[in-house]
């Protein structure tokens, strides 16, 4: 009986693992963007007056050419919560715009570590490298958000406000989505075309083999072939029937009727002579 080989990967054809790389890399590069974007969203709803964190690493991205080279806007930088006292010249600081709202956050260098004599509070003197001048204000050491560890991603920033958008909540969420499931679904049709196609192979196969044993199967030589006469039918005997004598009526008995007698008259007396 002929066996049928299996096809490597379910006969996974090229553009199919094309697309089961494409799949996996989109998965890796957003998976853990989204993870990351959940866990500050969360973090940013359950207490707004702080900068998110994960596991204490603060995620920033860059808007401005400020601090090119190094930092280019765009990239994705990493900082790390510090205590104010330990900040020192030419490290890279994140800290709350003093002329801002409150709300908008600067990365910059530190060009001076102020001390005030009297109240002993810190501030810090800061500049963008690519600006070559100092900013207006000082950095009061309670703005100070975190230090740059040095860790930044080229670009991903960018990629991240456009997952945050509507277009790319679309693209990046609901089109992958939709994708693996019209192919999830092609998939498995064709999976089962195949299955039914190595069926009917197989049956084909089997239907070949047994003519081909029918074929190569030696008549036997010379034997008659024999001839089964008719069996005649028998007929059941059927059983006699009791004859049943009919009943004979009675007949009815004849009372002969009596002739009447005929007196005789007596005879004459003879004489005596």
């Amino acid at each position: 009986m002929a066996v049928l080989e299996k096809r490597p990967d379910e006969q996974t054809t090229r553009a199919q693992r094309i697309i089961n790389i494409t799949a996996l890399v989109l998965c890796i590069i957003l998976v853990p963007v989204l993870i990351m974007n959940c866990v500050l969203i969360i973090k940013d709803m359950i207490n707004p007056k702080e900068v998110p964190s994960v596991f204490g690493n603060i995620p920033l991205i860059v808007l401005t050419e400020s601090m090119e080279p190094d930092i280019l806007a765009g990239d994705l930088i990493v900082c790390k919560k510090i205590d104010p006292k330990d900040v020192k010249v030419d490290d890279v600081i994140s800290y709350f715009d003093p002329e801002g709202s409150g709300s908008t956050i600067i990365t910059h260098k530190v060009v001076k570590v102020e001390v005030d004599p009297e109240s002993g509070d810190i501030s810090f003197r800061t500049y963008g490298i690519n600006n070559n001048i100092e900013d207006r204000l000082s950095v009061p050491a309670e703005n100070v958000v975190g230090i740059w560890n040095g860790t930044r991603f080229w670009q991903l920033g960018r990629v991240l406000l456009f997952t945050q958008s509507i277009p790319g909540i679309l693209l990046c969420v609901i089109l992958p989505i939709a994708a693996v499931v019209a192919y999830e679904v092609i998939r498995r049709k064709k999976q089962d075309q195949n299955n039914q196609s190595d069926i009917d192979k197989l049956r084909a196969e089997l239907e070949a083999m047994k003519a081909a044993n029918a074929a190569a199967a030696p008549a036997p030589a010379n034997e008659p072939t024999p001839v089964f006469e008719p069996t005649p039918e028998v007929t059941p005997e059927a059983e006699p029937t009791p004859e049943v004598a009919p009943e004979t009526e009675p007949v009815p008995e004849v009372i002969p009727e009596a002739e009447p007698v005929t007196e005789a008259e007596p005879a004459p007396e003879a004489d005596p002579s």
